[in-house]
């Protein structure tokens, strides 16, 4: 969890976006939970927590920043969101995964099945990817060349030299990969911000992103991250 404007503001207008998508008391499966941003932005929504991450060093983390809840223990699980053998088919009414925890996923395809998989009928699932013609990228690429499907991704506010392996996503990859879902739309987050200087307001921050979030489709590819929300197809009796 980053504490700089712009990452106060991509994480406010997400939990916006969190409070519109998710019922109260909805049983919730957090992939790639990391310290537990996703438990902090969801806590007034509901307790019916699972937080995963393949980081041991993470879910500690997640554990002490979370201590007050007599579930804590079994709040957050060291696990692979590609293989979620442990947990039974049709077990959650929402599925997340933000901060682009996905993107660090070696087999997407395989963590959205196992995704789906997890997903009731009827549940909502929101996953966050790294966008392959994010403005930054395409800023850059003179200097890193085209803009890849896999490559090093530094985290902002990060040391430079700080790197690790990520696959960015078009929105039609994304798409493709959580096809088993129905009324699946995408967004983009942070075009403008996080290249140009946008100022250090808050409240306009997350306007600015907000209205980000309406633009035409083929504008999407350009945010930092792209947002996909879907549903799982009820059973056809």
């Amino acid at each position: 969890m980053f504490i700089d404007p712009i990452s106060r503001a991509e994480d406010a207008v997400v939990k916006i976006i969190l409070n519109n998508a998710i019922k109260p008391g909805a049983k919730m499966l957090d992939c790639g939970c990391g310290t537990g941003l996703g438990r902090a932005m969801t806590a007034d929504i509901t307790d019916d927590y699972l937080g995963i991450d393949i980081s041991d060093a993470m879910v500690m983390q997640a554990r002490r920043s979370h201590p007050l809840n007599y579930r804590q223990e079994g709040m957050f699980l060291v696990a692979d969101m590609a293989k979620l053998d442990f947990l039974g088919d049709n077990s959650f009414d929402c599925v997340i995964s933000l901060n682009s925890a996905f993107s660090h996923v070696g087999d997407g395809r395989a963590a959205a099945v196992e995704m789906t998989r997890v997903l009731k009928p009827g549940g909502m699932l929101l996953v966050m990817a790294y966008s392959r013609y994010s403005l930054s990228r395409l800023r850059t690429f003179w200097r890193n060349g085209l803009c890849s499907r896999e490559g090093p991704y530094t985290v902002r506010n990060a040391d430079k030299g700080c790197a690790c392996r990520a696959r960015f996503y078009t929105s039609k990859e994304l798409e493709r990969c959580f096809s088993a879902l129905t009324e699946t739309r995408t967004f983009p987050l942070n075009i403008l911000p996080d290249n140009f200087p946008c100022g250090r307001n808050m409240h306009r921050l997350i306007a600015l992103m907000t209205r980000e979030t309406r633009l035409p489709g083929f504008l999407h590819g350009l945010g930092h991250a792209l947002i996909l929300t879907g549903v799982k197809r009820k059973a056809v009796h």
